[in-house]
C-alpha cells in the first residue's frame, strides 16, 4: 500500500465522519481545465503548481489555488513520486481531457 493510497483511504473516511463546519475535508474538483495527473492537497483545496517569484526572478514549486496553474503530469508514476515526497495529505487525481470529470487514482 501506497503512502498515497493511505491519504486516500484517510480522505474518504474524514469525508464520511468529519462535520463540514469542524475541519474543512474538501471534495473532488469536479473539473480540470488540461489533461493529466495533478496532485491535490484535500484539506487546502490546492494544487502542487508553479508560481514565478518576483525576487528569485525564477519558478518555484509551490501550492496553488487556481487549477490553472497546477502542474499537469503525463504519467501516474511522476505523480505518484510528487505525493510522496509532500508533507500535507493529497490525492493524486486525473483528468481525461480538458474540462473532463475527475477522478482520483491514488
Amino acid at each position: 500500500m501506497t503512502a498515497t493510497r493511505v491519504d486516500y483511504q484517510r480522505w474518504i473516511s474524514l469525508r464520511r465522519r468529519v462535520p463540514a463546519n469542524e475541519y474543512p475535508v474538501h471534495p473532488l474538483p469536479d473539473r480540470l481545465p488540461r489533461r493529466g495527473y495533478v496532485v491535490w492537497f484535500y484539506f487546502r483545496n490546492e494544487f502542487f503548481g508553479s508560481q514565478f517569484d518576483k525576487q528569485a526572478k525564477a519558478y518555484v514549486c509551490d501550492h496553488v489555488r487556481n487549477p490553472w496553474e497546477a502542474a499537469f503530469l503525463e504519467t501516474k508514476t511522476e505523480a505518484l513520486d510528487i505525493a510522496r515526497r509532500m508533507v500535507c495529505p493529497c490525492l493524486v487525481l486525473y483528468c481525461a481531457g480538458p474540462c473532463a470529470a475527475v477522478t482520483a487514482v491514488a
